[in-house]
């Protein structure tokens, strides 16, 4: 019991250990990758890649990326780049039906990005983005079907919302006309039901 619970405690950083990049900002590859790439991840499969030149470098996915930007203008429609999954090689962690901003690498015919690069997850990669705008002279803005279908939902639910609230506003005008009237009505039958004396 005892192994189990150490197994269990420690694993994760073992794990986490295995692959220590300090904090660097897309400057710092800008001139050494081959492309910085704006896409989604459309596919994975599990198969291994060793770059021996300039580094050393192993990842363990290979992921399907259709482009949707390229500021280099190198990698164009849909492109095998291999990453990995956090199981100890440097590969950068992808999933698939997300949008990335992403420093691709080269290495004799492969792509590859590492967990080093500043890639980022499409919605927090504002200030790169806008750093990589400065930097190539471009105007690229991404449209992100999730912030689309976000804003579809929200829109949405503000419709459904107000129609439920107009209906409500209906029913409760409705309902007060006819107690309204029903008293105007008893009061008419009351009067009209005296006896004369």
């Amino acid at each position: 019991m005892r192994k189990l619970i150490w197994i269990i405690t420690f694993f994760p950083a073992f794990q986490a250990a295995a692959c220590k990049c300090p904090e660097v900002h897309i400057s710092y590859h800008i001139e050494k990758v081959v492309d910085v790439i704006v896409g989604k991840v459309i596919g994975e499969s599990e198969e291994g890649f060793e770059c021996h030149s300039p580094y050393y470098e192993t990842a363990s996915f290979r992921y399907l990326v259709k482009v949707d930007y390229s500021y280099k203008k190198n990698l164009v429609d849909i492109v095998e780049i291999y990453g990995g999954k956090g199981w100890g090689d440097c590969g950068a962690i992808l999933y698939p039906g997300y949008n990335y901003q992403l420093a691709v690498f080269k290495c004799g015919n492969n792509y590859y990005t590492s967990m080093c690069a500043d890639n980022n997850f499409l919605p927090c990669a504002g200030s790169t983005l806008q750093y990589l705008n400065n930097y190539f002279n471009v105007n690229y803005h991404p449209v992100s079907n999730e912030f689309v279908i976000s804003t579809a939902f929200v829109s949405l639910i503000i419709i459904v919302l107000l129609s439920l609230f107009s209906v409500h506003n209906v029913y409760q005008y409705r309902s007060q006309r006819f107690r309204l009237r029903s008293v105007h009505l008893k009061f008419k039958v009351t009067t009209v039901s005296i006896p004369p004396v």
